[in-house]
């Protein structure tokens, strides 16, 4: 593939983009500005591209996976977990209200705040989860494997109703799943950075 166009097409093709909301933020979101220089080649090829320090941005379709599981609506509060370079920012904040990412790393922080400097609805802190998540939001993306402890943690931070979708390991390996109301469903096996 060889244009975000094309990358779209082929994940609306393949199932991963269902609703058309989504597929118009992806449209939106060329992922070749949040992949490094020197892997720009893979830009458009679904699969995850190394950033820096253990990071990587995940592959397009898990990400369209995560947005449609979450179930975003003008107006919430999205908070991502693990924000990296900053493609799934950017796509939630076409979808959302107010955008928060928090990342461990400095560098992808600083990477990320450049990347988004078109859209007013984010920001971006360095931090971690669950210690660092400080406001309630009415949904929660974690973008890397976390332990079942700290996503019970996390559930205090979503607002009623909330939905919460992350890759969660358990019993040495990760499965995506999505909580609300405390009901939990849990999906397909997904291989995330673990936490950081």
């Amino acid at each position: 593939m060889d244009s975000n166009r094309e990358l779209v097409k082929y994940l609306e093709r393949t199932g991963w983009l269902t609703t058309d909301r989504v597929k118009k933020a992806f449209l939106r979101t060329d992922r070749k500005a949040f992949v490094p220089a020197e892997s720009r080649d893979m830009a458009y090829v679904d699969k995850p591209v190394y950033l820096s320090d253990g990071s990587t941005i995940s592959a397009p379709h898990i990400v369209a996976r995560i947005t449609e599981l979450a179930e975003i609506r003008p107006g919430l509060s999205v908070l991502e977990i693990g924000s990296g370079s900053g493609y799934q920012l950017k796509i939630l904040s076409f979808l959302a209200g107010e955008v928060t990412g928090i990342e461990p790393v400095k560098g992808l922080v600083e990477t990320s705040r450049r990347n988004l400097q078109d859209r007013e609805n984010i920001e971006v802190v360095v931090g971690k989860a669950p210690g660092d998540v400080k406001e309630v939001y009415d949904r929660i993306i974690v973008s890397y494997g976390i332990s079942v402890d700290d996503w019970d943690v996390l559930k205090e931070k979503l607002s009623e109703g909330g939905v919460m979708v992350g890759a969660v390991e358990s019993n040495g390996e990760q499965r995506l799943r999505k909580y609300r109301n405390g009901k939990e469903e849990i999906f397909e096996r997904v291989r995330f950075v673990r936490s950081r």
